[in-house]
Protein backbone atom coordinates (compact mmCIF):
# COMPACT_ATOMS: atom_id res chain seq x y z
CA UNK A 1 0.00 0.00 0.00
CA UNK A 2 2.76 2.47 0.97
CA UNK A 3 4.42 1.70 -2.35
CA UNK A 4 1.50 2.95 -4.43
CA UNK A 5 0.94 5.94 -2.19
CA UNK A 6 4.65 6.88 -2.21
CA UNK A 7 4.77 6.73 -6.00
CA UNK A 8 1.66 8.85 -6.44
CA UNK A 9 2.69 11.42 -3.82
CA UNK A 10 6.12 11.64 -5.45
CA UNK A 11 4.51 12.32 -8.84
CA UNK A 12 2.31 15.06 -7.36
CA UNK A 13 5.27 16.64 -5.58
CA UNK A 14 7.56 16.34 -8.60
CA UNK A 15 5.06 17.97 -10.94
CA UNK A 16 4.43 20.88 -8.61
CA UNK A 17 8.07 21.55 -7.76
CA UNK A 18 9.40 21.22 -11.31
CA UNK A 19 6.46 22.97 -12.97
CA UNK A 20 5.76 25.77 -10.48
CA UNK A 21 8.73 26.25 -8.17
CA UNK A 22 11.67 25.93 -10.58
CA UNK A 23 9.98 28.25 -13.07
CA UNK A 24 9.74 30.96 -10.42
CA UNK A 25 13.47 30.96 -9.67
CA UNK A 26 15.31 34.06 -10.88
CA UNK A 27 16.76 33.65 -14.33
CA UNK A 28 20.31 33.69 -12.94
CA UNK A 29 19.47 30.76 -10.62
CA UNK A 30 17.16 28.79 -12.86
CA UNK A 31 19.99 26.76 -14.32
CA UNK A 32 22.16 26.01 -11.26
CA UNK A 33 19.60 25.79 -8.47
CA UNK A 34 16.90 24.59 -10.85
CA UNK A 35 19.14 21.76 -12.03
CA UNK A 36 19.88 20.78 -8.44
CA UNK A 37 16.18 20.75 -7.53
CA UNK A 38 15.25 18.72 -10.63
CA UNK A 39 18.06 16.27 -9.94
CA UNK A 40 16.98 15.73 -6.33
CA UNK A 41 13.32 15.34 -7.31
CA UNK A 42 14.29 12.70 -9.87
CA UNK A 43 16.59 10.98 -7.37
CA UNK A 44 13.74 10.59 -4.89
CA UNK A 45 11.56 9.09 -7.62
CA UNK A 46 14.30 6.77 -8.83
CA UNK A 47 14.87 5.35 -5.36
CA UNK A 48 11.15 4.89 -4.77
CA UNK A 49 10.86 3.10 -8.11
CA UNK A 50 13.81 0.85 -7.33
CA UNK A 51 12.41 0.03 -3.90
CA UNK A 52 9.17 -1.15 -5.49
CA UNK A 53 11.05 -3.59 -7.71
CA UNK A 54 13.40 -5.12 -5.12
CA UNK A 55 12.31 -8.25 -3.27
CA UNK A 56 15.14 -8.50 -0.72
CA UNK A 57 14.07 -6.50 2.34
CA UNK A 58 17.62 -5.36 3.19
CA UNK A 59 18.10 -3.76 -0.22
CA UNK A 60 14.57 -2.38 -0.24
CA UNK A 61 15.25 -0.66 3.11
CA UNK A 62 18.41 0.85 1.63
CA UNK A 63 16.53 2.27 -1.37
CA UNK A 64 13.78 3.74 0.82
CA UNK A 65 16.49 5.33 3.00
CA UNK A 66 18.20 6.76 -0.09
CA UNK A 67 14.88 8.25 -1.22
CA UNK A 68 14.52 9.83 2.22
CA UNK A 69 18.08 11.23 2.09
CA UNK A 70 17.44 12.81 -1.31
CA UNK A 71 14.14 14.19 -0.04
CA UNK A 72 15.92 15.82 2.90
CA UNK A 73 18.45 17.39 0.53
CA UNK A 74 15.55 18.68 -1.57
CA UNK A 75 13.97 20.22 1.53
CA UNK A 76 17.26 22.00 2.27
CA UNK A 77 17.50 23.51 -1.22
CA UNK A 78 13.85 24.62 -1.13
CA UNK A 79 14.39 26.26 2.27
CA UNK A 80 17.41 28.08 0.84
CA UNK A 81 15.37 29.27 -2.16
CA UNK A 82 12.77 30.60 0.27
CA UNK A 83 15.34 32.27 2.49
CA UNK A 84 16.93 33.96 -0.54
CA UNK A 85 13.41 35.03 -1.58
CA UNK A 86 13.67 33.22 -4.90
CA UNK A 87 10.21 31.72 -4.44
CA UNK A 88 7.11 33.20 -2.86
CA UNK A 89 5.79 32.04 0.51
CA UNK A 90 2.77 30.25 -0.96
CA UNK A 91 4.93 28.06 -3.24
CA UNK A 92 7.30 27.43 -0.34
CA UNK A 93 4.44 26.33 1.94
CA UNK A 94 2.96 24.03 -0.69
CA UNK A 95 6.40 22.52 -1.37
CA UNK A 96 6.97 21.98 2.35
CA UNK A 97 3.61 20.23 2.64
CA UNK A 98 4.40 17.92 -0.29
CA UNK A 99 7.87 17.05 1.01
CA UNK A 100 6.66 16.56 4.60
CA UNK A 101 3.84 14.27 3.48
CA UNK A 102 6.18 12.18 1.33
CA UNK A 103 8.68 12.08 4.21
CA UNK A 104 6.02 10.65 6.53
CA UNK A 105 5.10 8.04 3.93
CA UNK A 106 8.74 7.02 3.42
CA UNK A 107 9.25 6.86 7.19
CA UNK A 108 6.23 4.59 7.61
CA UNK A 109 7.35 2.42 4.71
CA UNK A 110 10.82 2.11 6.20
CA UNK A 111 9.39 1.26 9.62
CA UNK A 112 7.15 -1.45 8.18
CA UNK A 113 10.10 -2.90 6.24
CA UNK A 114 12.34 -2.84 9.30
CA UNK A 115 9.71 -4.71 11.32
CA UNK A 116 9.39 -7.30 8.55
CA UNK A 117 13.18 -7.56 8.18
CA UNK A 118 13.71 -8.53 11.83
CA UNK A 119 12.29 -11.97 11.12
CA UNK A 120 15.00 -12.73 8.56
Amino acid sequence: MDVLIAGQKWEDMAYYIVHDVVKQLPRAERYAMGMQIRSLVLSVGTHISRATMIRDTRYKIREVAEADYALNELKTVIRLADRLRYIDKKKFEISVNYTAELGRILGGWNKSLSTRGQGL
